[in-house]
C-alpha cells in the first residue's frame, strides 16, 4: 500500500469513526443513528438512505448556515401540526437571533429550520431533532424573545454532540444518575424551569437558557452547575 494511500485512510478514520460500542474516543461525540433524505451532491443526486451511529470529532461541522424548509420534516411525530413558508421578515428575525448566539451553540454546519402555525403543545414556541440538526419554530416563538428560544433548542443540539466525558462530569454536577435500566433519576428538587427534572437533556438546555439570558440570578440558585458551564463556555470558545 502506497504511502499516499495510507495518507487518505488515516485522514478519513480521523475525522470519523463508525460506532460499535456505546462510547466514543476523548474530543469525540456520537452522531446517533439516523435517516438521511435524498439530496443533490455537486449537480448528482443521492438516494436516502440509514446513516450507522458514529463518532465526529466535537465542533467540526463548520460555521452555521440556516437552510429554511416549508414542509413538515420527516419522521415528525405530531402529525397534527401544519407546517409552512417561513417568510422573508421571519428568516431575517431568525438569522439575526442566531448572530447574537455564542458560537459553541451556532458552530453546527448546515441547520434545517421550519416555521409551523402551533404546536400541539400548548404555549410550546419551539421544538427541536438534535440528531439531525432540526429546528421547528412556531408562531408564538416570533412574538416573544426568539433567541432564548433559539438557544435553548440549540443547546438539545449541543447537549447530543456532548463526549462521553463531558455528559459524565455534566451529570455529576447537576446530580443526574443513570439507573440499570438506563434511564436518569434525580434527588435535585430545585429546577431552572418546571420540566427540567424530566431528564438530564431538558435540565440542560433549561440551564443554558438561563445561563445566556438570567446570568446572575442563575448563579446565585445553581452555582455549582453554573461554575460547570462557565468553564465549559470558557473552554470552547
Amino acid at each position: 500500500m502506497s504511502w499516499f494511500i495510507k495518507l487518505i485512510l488515516l485522514t478519513l478514520c480521523l475525522s470519523s469513526w463508525k460506532v460499535y460500542g456505546a462510547t466514543c474516543p476523548k474530543g469525540m461525540y456520537k452522531v446517533q443513528e439516523h435517516y438521511r433524505q435524498a439530496h443533490y451532491r455537486n449537480g448528482k443526486f443521492v438516494k436516502g438512505s440509514n446513516i450507522s451511529a458514529y463518532c465526529k470529532h466535537y465542533r467540526s461541522d463548520g460555521p452555521l448556515k440556516s437552510i429554511f424548509k416549508s414542509n413538515m420534516p420527516r419522521g415528525w411525530p405530531q402529525k397534527k401540526e401544519k407546517f409552512k413558508k417561513c417568510s422573508q421578515i421571519k428568516q431575517r428575525k431568525i438569522d439575526k437571533a442566531l448572530s447574537a448566539l455564542p458560537k459553541i451553540l451556532t458552530n453546527i454546519g448546515k441547520l434545517k429550520i421550519h416555521c409551523a402555525n402551533r404546536s400541539i403543545f400548548s404555549g410550546n414556541p419551539a421544538s427541536t431533532a438534535p440528531s439531525v440538526k432540526i429546528v421547528v419554530l412556531y408562531d408564538l416563538a416570533f412574538s416573544e424573545d426568539l433567541s432564548r428560544y433559539l438557544a435553548h433548542e440549540l443547546a438539545h443540539i449541543l447537549y447530543d454532540r456532548l463526549s462521553d466525558e463531558e455528559k459524565k462530569s455534566l451529570h455529576k454536577v447537576s446530580r443526574w444518575i443513570k439507573t440499570i435500566n438506563g434511564e436518569f433519576k434525580t434527588k435535585r428538587k430545585k429546577f431552572s424551569e418546571y420540566d427540567g427534572k424530566s431528564d438530564p437533556d431538558e435540565d440542560f438546555s433549561n440551564n443554558v437558557e438561563h445561563y445566556l439570558f438570567e446570568k446572575e440570578s442563575f448563579k446565585k440558585d445553581y452555582p455549582k452547575i453554573f461554575n460547570w458551564l462557565e468553564a465549559f463556555w470558557r473552554d470552547k470558545k
